[in-house]
């Protein structure tokens, strides 16, 4: 399932953005926030999603369902949004964008 630390991974090497404080800039955030999203579980804001959704051009749909899911505590919480995630199309957008985003460093790992 997608998550944060897949989508700042996926704004990074889809716009050849050398640093988290690259796609910090990007997103309008301070290199704090994107550290918070990466090291301490903290998930981006609906706005934030939005304009994820924009640099990946994807449907935010999907990734207000992605985060829903990562931030849920509660277990029938998460399952409710893993099943919404893969009802619209969660599932198919993760391999487009691992397949778009991240293609050279899987064929590199595998070699």
């Amino acid at each position: 399932m997608i998550d944060t630390a897949f989508l700042l991974s996926a704004i990074k090497s889809k716009h050849c953005a050398p640093s988290d404080y690259r796609v910090a800039k990007m997103l309008d955030l301070s290199t704090t926030t994107v550290s918070g999203y990466r090291c301490k579980g903290e998930t981006p804001s609906d706005i934030t999603l939005s304009k994820i959704s924009e640099l990946l051009k994807v449907p935010p749909h999907i990734l207000y369902a992605a985060i829903q899911h990562e931030r849920a505590r509660d277990p029938s919480a998460k399952r409710v949004w893993a099943e919404t995630y893969r009802l619209i199309g969660g599932d198919e957008l993760e391999k487009r964008l691992t397949k778009e985003c991240f293609s050279e460093e899987i064929e590199k790992a595998g070699a």
